[in-house]
This record gives structure tokens, sequence and C-alpha cells, in this order.
């Protein structure tokens, strides 16, 4: 899973965001999330490094962007469910994703959906920009004649194994191009 990855079978031996990113990515943000602010969002976003800006996108729970960016979005003022939902007027649309602060933000539900110490709730960054796609196994396509005979259909077997790798992650002190904002 890009998200939750350990490393073990579980996840297909994949390392995913929460395990893949050093200490350094991740920016304290509330106690809680009726805690955050959006100078703790801010601060996670200028702390990238190393990113196109033009990718930069939000990952969380529907939950989080509800409870959380909406919001946050609301209490500045100004915000209206249209600019929420597709950016102010002149921007890209953004096909029905959310928006916050005039970037995408998508959703994952395997990312926490209720509020908790510790809780990394929100990746920002570029994500095509950090992540790779490695081929395990290239596509193998078989055929088979005889699976169906009676309906007198070909039956096609594809199968292929590919693996993600999280290698813009920065190191020490620095942040690369995804930073995380998680509950104190």
């Amino acid at each position: 899973d890009y998200c939750l990855g350990d490393g073990s079978s579980t996840y297909g031996h994949q390392i995913g965001l929460a395990n893949a990113l050093p200490s350094s990515a991740y920016i304290t943000g509330g106690a809680n999330w009726l805690a955050t602010t959006d100078a703790q969002i801010a601060s996670a976003v200028g702390q990238l490094e190393n990113v196109n800006p033009a990718r930069i996108v939000f990952l969380c729970s529907r939950q989080y962007y509800f409870q959380v960016l909406r919001r946050l979005m609301k209490a500045s003022g100004g915000t209206t469910y249209n600019e929420a939902q597709t950016g102010p007027a002149g921007s890209p649309p953004n096909f029905g994703n959310a928006m916050y602060d005039g970037y995408p933000v998508f959703w994952s539900q395997v990312l926490p959906t209720v509020t908790a110490s510790s809780a990394k709730g929100l990746y920002i960054g570029d994500f095509t920009g950090a992540t790779m796609l490695g081929d395990r196994r290239e596509l193998a396509i078989r055929s088979s004649e005889h699976f169906l005979f009676s309906s007198d259909v070909i039956a096609f077997l594809a199968t292929a194994r590919i693996c993600t790798v999280i290698h813009g992650d920065g190191r020490g002190t620095t942040y690369g191009p995804i930073t995380c904002l998680a509950n104190s």
C-alpha cells in the first residue's frame, strides 16, 4: 500500500509513505485535528524541497478534509463551497476533487479517519517527483481456448508485478518533496 506499507508481506513487501519518510519530513501539528492551524499547514508546504510546484497536492482522508481543511477555509472567510471544490475563479478544473489553498486534495481512506495522538493525517508534496514505479516482473499474457470451450470463447490472462519506491524522501535535516503534518 502506497500510504501504509511497512515492508511486510501484508503490503507486498512495499514500504509506503508512513514508513519511508525520515523523521525530518514530519511537521508537528496540533494536539488533535481541532487544534490544527492554517499556519502549521503553511509551514508544511513551505518546508518542501526539490519539487515541481505545479505537481504539489495534499493527501488525506475525506474525514480529515471536512473536519480540518474545510473548517480552516470557512474560518478564514470568503470561501464558497464551489471554491472549496474547484479552486478560485480562473483556476483549472480539478474534476470534482477538493482544493485547499489552491492545491488539489486527494482522499485516501487508509489514512486516519479520526483524530488521534501522533496521527499522520495530512501528506503534502510532489508525489510524482518523489515516487517511481518499478517492474518486479514484466507483463505476461497467456490465452486459453480450452478454459471456456463450451461457450466458444477464448480466455486471456494478463499478469504483471510492480513495486512503488518513494525515493525523494529527504535525509537528515532535508525535508524532501513530501512532508507530513502529524498530530503532536
